[in-house]
């Protein structure tokens, strides 16, 4: 049995953003718009208002892997605020809508939200978590690689189907493109999964936990 502990504190329900909006700068970004590449520098963070941004990490070896899916309400790019290169690329899975807080704006912004701070220390060690569960990919089998991920995806976007096509779940488990769909074969049959428009739904997730004994610790 595989057990993942997905508890996580919610520190963007204790930051009043509705006052904290006037602050920064509101951006468009259509899908599949670059929002920072990496290795360029940055010099602030952004709170995603509403969309879903892909991370990518490119490799020595010239090839890209997902390494998350962010949503409403989490930030991106706070690594980098302080004139830091970005360790990944952000890009807009669908038409998302951002503001942007530079390192100037944070810090004014400080002294009247304290709280930000812990904001962005969490969210900065979530994103810690997220590389070390990335790591823990490679001593699974493809179907639990594939199971943990689009478990993991649906928890934490609070919604059953997923912006994702059969290749980017290949570049984000790191298994090959055919053995993704090996698996989805099966699971379709089951009932469990259906592939709708480029969306991956998962109709049955307690029974993909139990077809890949994997368990969440709340």
């Amino acid at each position: 049995m595989i057990s993942l502990n997905i508890r996580s504190r919610d520190l963007s329900e204790e930051v009043a953003w509705n006052d904290i909006f006037s602050h920064g700068s509101r951006h468009f970004y259509k899908r599949n718009s670059i929002i920072y590449h990496q290795g360029s520098l940055g010099d602030g963070f952004y709170y995603i208002f509403n969309g879903i941004v892909k991370i990518v990490l490119s490799t020595s070896d010239g090839n890209e892997r997902i390494v998350d899916l962010t949503g409403p309400g989490e930030l991106i790019g706070e690594q980098a605020m302080d004139h830091k290169p970005y360790y990944s690329t952000a890009v807009a899975n669908e038409d998302t809508v951002l503001y942007y807080y530079s390192f100037v704006d944070f810090k004014n912004l400080m002294h009247t939200y304290p709280t930000l701070l812990s904001l962005l220390i969490d969210s900065t060690i979530q994103k810690a978590r997220i590389l070390s569960d990335n790591v823990m990919l490679d001593s699974l089998r493809s179907d639990q690689k594939i199971a943990l991920v689009l478990l993991k995806l649906i928890y934490k976007l609070q919604k059953n189907e997923i912006c994702l096509t059969q290749q980017e779940l290949a570049a984000f488990t790191g298994v090959t493109r055919i053995t993704v769909y090996k698996i989805f074969k099966n699971w379709r049959n089951l009932g469990i999964i259906c592939v709708e428009n480029r969306r991956i739904v998962v109709k049955e997730p307690d029974e993909l936990k139990q077809q890949t004994n994997i368990e969440f610790v709340y």
